[in-house]
């Protein structure tokens, strides 16, 4: 009975056979990266805006989790390294003051310097990743300690996996074009992914160390 009510299976997909089921679903794939690369500006914004919604999700459900966890255990013992926590986001303010840069240099249509910012913000996102792989390194020693660890390095990581991708991202976008005075649309796109991960790190630092 329980299978029939809650799970996946229990519903019309389980008449389907798994070879049906899987070429389906990469149909669908297919079709969708087909529909991307031929798509208008208006639909790529569209599917830029709900990406963003489903990491807000993502972080949602774990921000969720921490604040159940720590709201019904008001006595914890954590301790706080307050120089670490500078250092990372010092580093952070550092790549948004270039964001903000860059982007005001793309509305100006000024993209002479914007490859050089780009490189520039490039080598901040690498040096947030270094800092983090810091932390990391205890993982396998402390992650199994307490929740509080755990929930620590769940939401550190997927924060330090949004900067791997944006600076992925800012690489690419680096050597895309050859200063031919394009209107740079991504790098606009860039800088709105790399206020959304500061933001993220706000957030993060007001469930661990302010609550």
């Amino acid at each position: 009975m329980y299978v029939n009510q809650h799970l996946l299976f229990g519903t019309t997909l389980k008449f389907l056979s798994v070879g049906e089921f899987f070429v389906n679903s990469l149909t669908i794939f297919a079709n969708s990266i087909r529909e991307t690369m031929t798509s208008s500006t208006a639909i790529m914004y569209a599917i830029f805006c709900m990406f963003i919604s489903s990491e807000i999700m993502i972080f949602a459900t774990f921000i969720w989790g921490y604040l159940h966890l720590r709201l019904s255990n008001p006595v914890v013992l954590a301790e706080l390294n307050i120089e670490a926590y500078l250092q990372i986001s010092d580093v952070l303010n550092i790549g948004s003051i270039l964001v903000s840069i860059i982007m005001h240099r793309v509305q100006e249509g000024g993209n002479d310097e914007t490859d050089f910012l780009m490189e520039q913000l490039f080598l901040v996102s690498l040096i947030f990743l270094s800092l983090q792989n810091d932390e990391y390194s205890l993982l396998l020693s402390y992650v199994n300690n307490y929740w509080m660890t755990l929930y620590f390095y769940i939401l550190t990581g997927l924060h330090s996996l949004h900067v791997c991708v944006e600076s992925v991202f800012v690489l690419i976008q680096s050597y895309f074009y050859d200063g031919d005075g394009s209107y740079r649309d991504d790098d606009f796109n860039a800088g709105v992914y790399w206020h959304f991960v500061e933001m993220i790190w706000i957030a993060i630092t007001i469930l661990l160390f302010l609550i």
